[in-house]
């Protein structure tokens, strides 16, 4: 739920609604820090998890919510000054981490188109709907999985490898080491070590 959402990451809201208040740049970065520990100290008490398994995977998510809550008047005008204005050794530090994960953000809320988004959601859905019905169906039938992909790189490793090429011998290896027994796997394992 939305509301629900909206008052768990509060403070995070209130922190970079305020940047707009701000002037010296390394203020916004501070507001910016501010409030990617604010979703993360709340995110991590909410999902009852340890903050160090709480990255950019969950954090930016997270804020592209945020971000649209606080309505930001000129968003792109912040991480433009911000760039001009800053110190280098600023950008490539922890202030730097977070500047990025809030530009990420923020093009994502200004970029993206609503309804083909929703458009593409929807089909995702439905495509994951076939899918969950097709495994039921199958049950535990062993599939066999296509490596189109590998394949056309492996006539590639295969000339290297019948030229002697140490590095295309090993690679080689690796490669049918991994890609025989996932050939093998039951179609539901493929799908719960992809997290479905």
């Amino acid at each position: 739920d939305a509301e629900k959402t909206r008052q768990l990451y509060s403070h995070a809201i209130d922190c970079i609604s305020d940047i707009e208040y701000l002037s010296v740049p390394t203020d916004m970065l501070t507001c910016m820090v501010e409030m990617a520990k604010s979703i993360i100290d709340d995110g991590c008490s909410h999902a009852k998890v340890d903050s160090r398994s709480f990255g950019a995977d969950s954090i930016v998510p997270i804020m592209v919510f945020v971000v649209s809550c606080a309505e930001l008047t000129y968003p792109n005008s912040i991480i433009e000054y911000i760039r001009c204005l800053c110190s280098q050794d600023d950008l490539v530090s922890e202030l730097g981490y977070y500047f990025v994960c809030f530009e990420v953000a923020v093009t994502f809320v200004t970029t993206v188109d609503p309804i083909s988004y929703e458009k593409e959601f929807e089909n995702n859905q439905k495509i994951l709907n076939e899918l969950i019905e097709g495994i039921q169906k199958i049950g535990n039938t062993v599939v066999n999985i296509p490596f189109e992909g590998i394949s056309n790189q492996t006539n590639f490793a295969n000339q290297s490898i019948e030229n002697g090429d140490p590095q295309s011998q090993q690679a080689h290896a690796v490669e049918e080491a991994l890609s025989e027994p996932l050939q093998q796997m039951a179609l539901a394992d493929v799908l719960d070590e992809l997290g479905f």
